[in-house]
Order: C-alpha cells, then sequence, then structure tokens
C-alpha cells in the first residue's frame, strides 16, 4: 500500500540522513546551489545518483537545469522523471475523513496526517490537564510535523510539533477561551 504523500523540503543535504520519496534537498548556499528531489527512499545516495534523484534546479552560479517531470500515475502515485515512487497523492477523502482517536498519539498513530475525535482523558501522550472529548489534527511531514487538540468543553487548543521522527517538543497552549 503506498503512502500518502507531499514534496518536503528538507534542506541542505546531509550524507548521513534518511530520505523519502519527494524530500527535496539542495547542494551548496540555500538560494543559490542545485536543487534535487528523491525518487527513491535511501541513506547516503549521493544526488548525482539519478536512480535516486532528480535535479530539479541548477543554482544560480550554474546553466539552468532541467526541471523534472512530476505527474500523478493513474494509480494515484507521484511519478518523477518517469520513476513512480510508490508514494500517493493525498486525497481529500483520506485527508479530511475523522477518525477515532487514537489511544497512543506519541506513536505512528498520532503521526499519520489527519483528523480524529474522542476522550482524551486517558490518550498517552496528551497534554496533562486535557481531559474530555477533543479533536486531534495532525500534519505529517515525513520526519517531521504537528499535533493540534482542540477541546470541545472550553475551546482550548494545544499544539506540539516533532522532528527528526521522534522527537515532540513540550505542548503549548496556545488558545483559551473560558
Amino acid at each position: 500500500m503506498a503512502l500518502a504523500q507531499m514534496p518536503v523540503v528538507r534542506g541542505p543535504y546531509d550524507s548521513e540522513a534518511q530520505y523519502n520519496p519527494l524530500d527535496i534537498v539542495y547542494v551548496g548556499q540555500s538560494g543559490s546551489g542545485d536543487s534535487y528531489v528523491c525518487v527513491r527512499g535511501n541513506i547516503d545516495k549521493p544526488v548525482t545518483d539519478t536512480e535516486y534523484w532528480a535535479l530539479m534546479a541548477r543554482g544560480r552560479d550554474g546553466t539552468a537545469g532541467a526541471v523534472p517531470s512530476m505527474k500523478v500515475s493513474d494509480h494515484g502515485t507521484w511519478v518523477v522523471n518517469g520513476i513512480d515512487t510508490g508514494y500517493k497523492l493525498p486525497q481529500a477523502t483520506d485527508v479530511f475523513k475523522v477518525q477515532s482517536m487514537p489511544s497512543d498519539i506519541n506513536g505512528s498513530a498520532g503521526k499519520t496526517t489527519g483528523y480524529y475525535l474522542g476522550d482524551i482523558s486517558h490518550v498517552t501522550g496528551s497534554p496533562k490537564t486535557a481531559m474530555g472529548w477533543a479533536m486531534l489534527e495532525v500534519i505529517s511531514g515525513g520526519t517531521d510535523g504537528i499535533q493540534r487538540i482542540t477541546m470541545t468543553n472550553d475551546g482550548s487548543i494545544w499544539q506540539r510539533t516533532w522532528h527528526d521522527t521522534n522527537t515532540f517538543t513540550s505542548w503549548y497552549l496556545t488558545t483559551q477561551f473560558n
């Protein structure tokens, strides 16, 4: 089963980082270096390896680069320079479908893009003072993302992010209506 994903800008290329299809990196100075899009997941594959990377644009110091061909296949997956990444374009029915609240929002269920509704009182990873029914919104960018909880009893909104796949920030109360 292919995963739904949009392109994610990851910043400068790092030979020790794990890259997924549609991750975008640059080599050289930001804004003036060459940009590449990952077409096959990899670790330590140089951006010049066309089996794993496609040149998106040459930096201002180089000659104009070819913009990669990016399209969606008949079965809904991203195709970059003729290579099917196996990653699906998110569909509105996938993103906006409201699902049951997961029991642990620190795990993979809490990092899956979507909307979740349920009692948050006993959910592992929720804010300590959040009790009662809530709507959880998750926006995932692969290794980074955001969780936002709106409490239905008092309208408070809590937010936190994660980075490097599993490092969460602390919950932050962004809005309190009562």
